[in-house]
């Protein structure tokens, strides 16, 4: 075990025993490691069947067994300790000496659809009687990928996924030497086929359908680029060496946010327009002048833009001879990408929001960069004055902002997330050498100053310098981490309680370390700063995400200092601090119920429990849920007492139900659910569509409604509805809200049509709907 390494974890594998993680807290000075005797579980079950489309057990199928929201680290890989199963003559497999859990079936089979159960709730000594698995036919899809020129095209990704109402798919495959590919046991229906290659713009159509045995012929174009040339400011001579890369940061989608100009740009057109076509003069000049603002403001932030310093990326790609200062930046796709430059010599620069569109002109950039400026420094300890190697040294540009402005953005969180109260944004970083020695050689000049981070040093800042001509050579002295020991104690008496201790601050911090028998815990290498320290049961899962949500809640509105948890420890550089902690024990209760759908188990649906604002203040705005078993059963756990809205779902995740449901604290809450579904599937007629290909948005249904609201999104905030998808003309949903509904066809581009249907229960309501014409 490494001497430096203190808590780890232990992995018990034995037969007929379900494998074991036990957490260590070892003592660093010691040479062995007494650890007593080790307990194993023997396990849980699960056991199952898998069966063809005509109902009759299926041999030699697959059953695979993955982990449901596992808490496992990540240094294990679970498929080797998960070894998927054949199944026998008869169909059958079972898993067994399974650690207590969530677990999901994936069945397969040669030629069929994939099929993936429900979450599976695994308990100590129990087993898991599963419903039968049916796997339909499967179908393959094969086709070839061509260049640009027409030849074949090998190393191309192709990847198939499942449409609206399909099964769940998602696969791919590389094409090979002649460009051709094969996806196999993909289901009936519209897929999405995207396709892709480096140099070359993507591919995506989301009409394919397998199950008509065609053979697809996909054609790659050619990627776009960006050229231009690069001169250094002063001389105006070409720049030779230097590397240049392009970040997509957006879509060409008029739509899309984009860039701040583009949106500054966006409204004042939109102002303009308006200007143009108002009737009332007065009206007519407050639009202009509104534009005239907007147009002031957008050349502030060009020239903000162009004076301010950039941060260098973590990889800035080959610095690379570029002879005449020119460059050519090849197989982009359609975007808006941020174009960057690094030369050894110079300045960071970086161009953002250039435009490439297939039909456009090939944009070419002329770009100056301005000579960098070099900066060294030492770190040295404080005590001693040793050298300090490994330190990570950031330089930081001073953000330049009034008092005022200062105070009205001044966080509450600095005590988290800020080491100094000096505002400022990270341009480079480097790392001490042996020596502790450090240098920037391209540097921007301004206000900075500089952040250092280490193993061995608590967080320091300097003071803010300005970085100018000429070389500027810096000494910083730095102190050491803190640690802090203490006491739990009201652990339960004669039981060994496992118990944790949660740090939580320092700028950035999160640690936690496990309380020894005899309650003792102990924090090392701890920087400077305040700390939140609580100890809490490790049995209690979901206690430090509870904790985090209420430093952060959910609404940006219940951000005040009086809801964040005080901080009860504040660590000096080098300290070795003392503090007995008492365990927190929150009230939290539980609920598990039954649901039932049209008399059946309502698998693959969810119980959500959505807090009331300003209850179940523990929890501060998170959402809790359980999904169905297989038995309809659902059970969720360590809930903040307090006043929620239980929502109950369908499989397709349609609300069926909703009610208030006060979780009592200690206690228990056993619900029983009876609900009833029905489905409603079709297809949209339009005359004046080109394809089906236009016709794509949602069918709203409104429960009871009796006529159109003017917000369906308001309304939707206070009434049950559903939300169909349509796509390729097609919708359905077999899982919604049976009764009187009044449906709202609202397609992209087309007026909306309301209708009034009563939708059966256990049945599914066919029913083919018409446009009646274009948005104007």
């Amino acid at each position: 075990v490494p001497a430096d390494s203190a808590s780890q974890t232990l992995l018990l594998l034995a037969s007929l025993h379900a494998p074991t993680l036990i957490d260590l807290d070892l003592d660093r000075e010691a040479a062995t490691h007494e650890l007593g005797d080790l307990s194993l579980l023997a396990g849980g079950s699960i056991r199952g069947r898998i069966i063809d489309g005509a109902g009759l057990g299926l041999a030699n199928a697959r059953a695979s067994l993955v982990t449901s929201g596992s808490s496992w680290p990540v240094e294990i890989d679970m498929n080797q300790l998960l070894q998927p199963q054949q199944t026998d003559a008869a169909g059958e497999f079972a898993f067994s000496s399974l650690m207590p859990g969530s677990y999901r079936v994936i069945a397969s089979g040669e030629g069929l659809q994939s099929l993936r159960s429900s979450s599976l709730r695994v308990e100590e000594g129990l087993e898991v009687s599963m419903a039968p698995m049916q796997l339909l036919s499967g179908y393959a899809l094969s086709g070839k990928v061509l260049g640009p020129d027409g030849g074949a095209l090998a190393g191309a990704i192709v990847q198939a996924r499942n449409g609206p109402g399909q099964p769940r798919y998602n696969e791919q495959v590389t094409s090979v030497a002649d460009g051709t590919f094969v996806l196999h046991a993909l289901p009936p229906g519209a897929l999405r086929l995207e396709a892709s290659a480096p140099g070359h713009l993507r591919y995506l159509d989301e009409t394919v359908d397998a199950s008509l045995e065609q053979d697809l012929v996909i054609r790659l174009a050619a990627g776009l680029s960006i050229r231009g040339k690069v001169s250094d400011a002063s001389s105006g001579e070409p720049v030779e060496v230097y590397a240049v890369m392009a970040r997509r940061q957006g879509d060409v989608d008029p739509d899309s946010l984009g860039s701040m100009p583009q949106q500054l740009l966006r409204v004042q057109e939109t102002l303009r327009t308006a200007a143009a076509n108002a009737a009332d003069s007065a009206l007519r000049e407050q639009r202009l002048e509104m534009a005239r603002q907007l147009d002031a403001r957008m050349q502030r932030v060009r020239r903000e833009y162009a004076q301010r310093a950039f941060a260098l990326p973590a990889n800035t790609g080959e610095v690379e001879p570029h002879p005449a200062g020119e460059f050519e930046i090849l197989g982009l796709e359609e975007g808006l990408y941020r174009v960057g430059f690094a030369s050894p010599e110079h300045q960071y620069r970086e161009i953002e929001s250039v435009e490439l569109r297939l039909g456009l002109q090939v944009p070419e950039l002329s770009v100056e960069l301005h000579a960098g400026h070099l900066l060294k420094g030492q770190v040295l300890a404080k005590a001693g004055g040793k050298s300090v190697a490994g330190v990570q040294v950031e330089l930081m540009r001073v953000l330049e902002t009034s008092p005022q402005v200062r105070e009205g953005q001044r966080s509450l969180y600095s005590w988290f997330f800020a080491r100094s109260s000096t505002p400022g944004i990270p341009l480079m970083s480097a790392v001490t050498a042996a020596d502790g020695r450090f240098e920037f050689r391209n540097a921007a000049p301004g206000r900075s100053f500089l952040a250092l981070k280490g193993r061995e040093i608590s967080d320091h800042e300097s003071d803010v310098f300005y970085l100018g001509e000429g070389l500027q050579e810096m000494r910083l002295l730095v102190g050491g981490l803190a640690s802090v020991r203490g006491q739990v104690r009201n652990l339960s008496a004669g039981t060994e309680e496992a118990a944790f201790v949660l740090a939580i601050g320092g700028h950035g911090r999160m640690e936690t370390a496990k309380v020894a028998k005899d309650g003792s815990y102990r924090f090392e290498g701890l920087s400077a700063g305040s700390y939140i320290l609580r100890a809490y049961p490790a049995s209690d899962e979901r206690y430090v995400n509870r904790l985090f949500a209420s430093i952060f809640p959910l609404w940006s509105g219940d951000v005040e200092g009086k809801k964040i948890p005080p901080r009860n420890l504040t660590l000096v550089e080098g300290q070795e601090a003392s503090m007995d902690l008492d365990l927190d024990r929150p009230s939290t209760g539980m609920v598990q119920g039954l649901v039932r759908i049209n008399g059946q188990p309502g698998i693959g649906g969810r119980a959500i429990l959505r807090p009331v604002r300003g209850e179940a203040l523990a929890g501060s705005g998170m959402s809790f849920s359980g999904e169905y078993d297989d038995a309809g059963r659902f059970r969720i756990l360590e809930l903040p007492a307090g006043e929620y809205r239980l929502s109950l779902t369908s499989g397709t995740r349609q609300e069926l139900h909703s009610e208030v449901l006060t979780v009592e604290a200690f206690a228990s809450e056993n619900l029983n659910f009876d609900l009833s579904a029905g489905g409603l599937r079709g297809r949209v007629q339009a005359s004046e569509a080109l394809g089906d290909e236009e016709l794509r948005g949602y069918l709203w249904v409104l429960p009871g409604a009796s006529e159109v609201p003017a917000d369906l999104y308001e309304y939707r905030r206070m009434q049950r509805t559903h939300r169909l998808r349509v796509r390729n003309g097609a919708y359905e949903d077999l899982g919604i809200s049976p009764g009187p509904a009044l449906l709202v066809l609202k397609l992209d581009g087309w007026l909306p049509v309301p209708s009034r249907v009563v939708i059966p229960v256990g049945k599914t309501l066919d029913l083919e709907l018409q446009t009646v014409g274009r948005e104007k």
